[in-house]
């Protein structure tokens, strides 16, 4: 059933902090989405607004290979969960990228995640304004090319997230991608798309 956003919601969030997704001293760290979700709410510009014009996204699920499919070449992703539970811990390229037992479960709660809010904002029917949504998720995904990880990202979240708002119908999707330098995998995936 599709997820019930209430009248005067701006702005629909979800987590998934990931926090078996850990290699300690790297820079891609497990504390970074438990603290940004403390300074949202020491701003209160989270949990404090619930309820009103903020909604949580809480409950949503986690996709599977066949959703990989649709944004990385079938060998990585039917490949990455063996992976992750053979030769984990491991690193997937010299940038570095790690990969963890929790890792493959981890990326695919992610694109879950960020598959969901698609739905929540399409599946408004207020003509006026849909919700925006944001996404605190990692493993990160924008420099996941199609072929696999690449520069700490496993699989492109924001790929998945543009191809299901395809699916769902939309002719042409904006991806905002405001990191301090370019989501290579993200061009990558959709290069040749129409």
């Amino acid at each position: 059933a599709p997820l019930v956003v209430p009248s005067g919601v701006k702005l629909i969030y979800a987590t998934n902090p990931s926090l078996a997704h850990a290699l300690e001293g790297h820079p891609e760290s497990a504390a970074r989405v438990p603290a940004i979700l403390r300074e949202l709410d020491r701003c209160a510009l989270a949990s404090a607004r619930e309820g009103d014009d903020v909604m949580h996204l809480e409950e949503y699920d986690a996709a599977d290979a066949s959703t990989l499919i649709r944004v990385h070449q079938k060998n990585y992703a039917k490949g990455l969960e063996f992976m992750c539970k053979t030769a984990a811990p491991t690193m997937l390229d010299s940038a570095p990228t790690y990969a963890t037992k929790s890792t493959y479960a981890d990326a695919m709660r992610g694109v879950g995640a960020a598959r969901a809010l698609v739905d929540a904002v399409c599946d408004v029917e207020d003509d006026v304004c849909a919700p925006s949504a944001f996404g605190l998720i990692r493993p990160p995904g924008h420099h996941a090319v199609p072929r696999g990880a690449m520069g700490f990202c496993i699989v492109g979240t924001a790929a998945a997230a543009a191809r299901r708002a395809q699916e769902r119908g939309l002719k042409k999707v904006l991806i905002f991608d405001y990191d301090v330098h370019h989501g290579n995998g993200t061009n990558d995936i959709f290069h040749d798309d129409p």
